[in-house]
């Protein structure tokens, strides 16, 4: 049996269909290790593009604090940072802080003008309550929710340690994307399951699975240039899916012709 490097994996995973009855030979581990290590690559990627615009947010955020600190006060679930609204853009970050209204007391028509949607990450700060976006997600924390008084300086020393967050946010990153496509070949595999039905290829559920990790690379590329280049695509989850199963089809069309069921019984 031919044996394949990562790099020629990765390769013949987007170019060669022949490469898949390597991959549905192989061990079942060895899928999951060239998932592990796609995913410390363009999981990485991703994690380290996120951090840094994570850290852009923070240092503005602890510049600002450290220029109004004798302003600063968060007693009984209400925050006051000056007397005067603020409104920081940087690349794909948006700060925006107004401790003179509760959320609620905010003019609805105001808060629609920061079309929040264009950024990345934005951070709304209003007397109740801090409204993180981040990459579409959004958490709301209301300050009566929190049970405590904050000092300023405590703050600014927790905004100062970027580089600890811009690891552990990589990490996760890279742990994210790792679990994700794990799951995301077992849905592959079980759709398998009937297109290896329709065309008449009898391979178990585990070699399907072993192929579909493989059947995965073009997605994750695709998937990592979208996150970079901000580009918003409805539905792409989908799209993210129907792309690996068509691999997954024309691997399971090409097995057809050159592997024995007596074979496939053994391996899948």
């Amino acid at each position: 049996m031919e044996k394949l490097n990562i790099f020629q994996k990765f390769i013949y995973s987007i170019t060669n269909i022949k490469g898949y009855l390597v991959f549905l030979r192989e061990k079942t581990a060895k899928g999951v290790l060239y998932i592990l290590l796609l995913s410390v690559i363009f999981g990485g990627i991703k994690g380290y593009d996120l951090s840094r615009d994570v850290k852009i947010y923070f240092d503005n955020a602890r510049t600002y604090l450290e220029e109004n600190k004798n302003n600063f006060k968060l007693e009984n679930g209400k925050l006051t940072i000056g007397t005067k609204p603020i409104l920081k853009e940087e690349q794909n970050t948006l700060l925006f802080i107004d401790t003179s209204y509760d959320y609620d007391q905010y003019d609805q028509n105001k808060l629609a003008q920061l079309n929040i949607e264009k950024y990345m990450t934005s951070t709304l700060i209003f007397r109740d309550r801090v409204i993180v976006n981040n990459n579409g997600k959004q958490t709301v924390q209301k300050f009566s929710e929190l049970g405590f008084n904050l000092d300023v300086n405590m703050i600014i020393n927790i905004l100062s340690a970027t580089t600890l967050v811009m690891i552990i946010l990589t990490i996760f990153t890279i742990i994210q994307v790792f679990i994700g496509n794990i799951l995301w070949a077992v849905v592959l595999a079980l759709a398998g399951l009937s297109a290896a039905y329709w065309f008449k290829v009898k391979i178990r559920f585990k070699g399907l699975y072993r192929i579909s990790l493989y059947a995965l690379t073009t997605s994750i590329i695709l998937d990592t240039i979208i996150f970079l280049t901000r580009v918003v695509i409805p539905f792409f989850d989908i799209i993210y899916i129907v792309i690996a199963f068509v691999y997954l089809i024309l691997a399971l069309k090409h097995i057809k012709e050159e592997v024995s069921e007596e074979e496939l019984f053994i391996i899948g």
